[in-house]
């Protein structure tokens, strides 16, 4: 098991506050989530103002809003804080002002596609960014946004299902890696073509090598988007139906695309839908790094993906002071559970003589080296 018999009594203080710091996160996600339930269920077309949208938040949670505990966790979250978006940020942004498809419907093989717009009803909220961590005690505050008016979005069904959709917490979790970006770029998925687009504008980016593995959204893509792409955007992007593993541990070799020794010099990643869904494609392309150590590698909704890994090891931390031991912790066909499995015996081998023992492996940067390493 885990040895934390050197750290003293202010030590697992701390630790103990920082386990209550990771449940309260974890509590305040799932309001959000019962909101979002709830609304998918709510009639709002007659909600004309903020106050009546912040009261149905609230009232939503189902919490006791004279519990002044309660209040305070409310308060400490900034739940209440919910910001209104500048909708000319969005409608103005170049994907939406220069790409404007028709609705069709698509037949192909046994899959049905649906190429459409959905909007974002008034004073309706929605997440619209990156988790933001207050360093000190990881603290993870939501960014909660709305509209005070109807925003339209582009929308990709498959089989009646929201596949791909272009909306702010899209727009802004990409605008940075956007920002970074220069020279010959591989992108990894798709999509509806944001991200390449947006990085086909940038003077300083040359080629765009796009690797996707799904041959029918390459085919929509390639019939009902890239045609509203401006020449010169068009004649940076390549898009080849591969698999990205595959692609990005056997055709990058030292920082080349080997098919046309073409040097590398960001690899941006969105193969995921979230955190959950991003953890096993994360590790095995953070593993892979040091293969091509001169490209920059980028991950879409990265600090939201640390925040997952950073709860799972102080939990690890948690089933510590539980007595949990090697035991509770046997190998299985799940990757999750494998994957917490494999930390907590890495986490095993390390040394504890103090409670900063245990916060330095908390920060981006820790974790990320322990991901490269598992």
């Amino acid at each position: 098991m885990i040895d934390l018999s050197k750290l003293n009594k202010e030590d697992l203080e701390l630790l103990n506050k920082l386990i209550e710091t990771k449940n309260d996160n974890i509590f305040v996600n799932s309001l959000y989530n019962t909101y979002f339930d709830y609304l998918t269920y709510l009639d709002n077309d007659e909600i004309s103002n903020f106050n009546e949208s912040k009261d149905i938040f609230l009232n939503s949670l189902e919490l006791d809003l004279n519990d002044e505990y309660t209040l305070t966790k409310l308060n400490d979250y900034e739940v209440s804080n919910i910001k209104e978006l500048d909708i000319k940020d969005y409608i103005n942004d170049r994907y939406y002002l220069d790409i404007k498809p028709k609705e069709v419907k698509i037949k192909m093989n046994d899959n049905s596609y649906h190429l459409y717009y959905k909007y974002y009803k008034p004073f309706n909220y929605f997440l619209y960014d990156e988790i933001k961590v207050k360093d000190k005690d990881y603290k993870e505050i939501n960014s909660l946004g709305y509209f005070n008016t109807p925003f339209k979005y582009l929308v990709l069904d498959k089989n009646d299902e929201t596949w791909m959709s272009i909306i702010p917490h899209e727009i802004n979790t990409m605008k940075e890696d956007i920002s970074k970006i220069k020279g010959n770029i591989v992108v990894y998925g798709l999509g509806l073509g944001y991200f390449i687009y947006l990085a086909s504008l940038k003077e300083d980016v040359n080629k765009i090598i796009v690797i996707e593995k799904d041959i029918e959204i390459i085919n929509i893509f390639n019939k009902y988007l890239l045609p509203l792409f401006n020449n010169k955007s068009r004649d940076k992007i390549i898009i080849l139906n591969d698999d990205a593993f595959s692609f990005n541990e056997t055709k990058l070799v030292n920082n080349k695309y080997i098919a046309n020794n073409m040097l590398i010099n960001y690899c941006y990643i969105d193969i995921y839908h979230n955190p959950l869904d991003a953890l096993s494609s994360y590790i095995r392309f953070i593993r892979n790094e040091s293969t091509n150590s001169n490209i920059t590698y980028l991950y879409w909704i990265e600090d939201s993906i640390i925040c997952y890994i950073r709860r799972i090891i102080i939990s690890i931390f948690e089933e510590a002071l539980s007595s949990y031991d090697d035991k509770d912790y046997i190998d299985n066909d799940d990757y999750l559970n494998n994957f917490i499995n494999k930390l907590y015996f890495y986490l095993k081998t390390l040394t504890y003589t103090s409670f900063n023992d245990v916060i330095s492996l908390l920060s981006k940067e820790s974790i990320k080296n322990i991901c490269k390493n598992f």
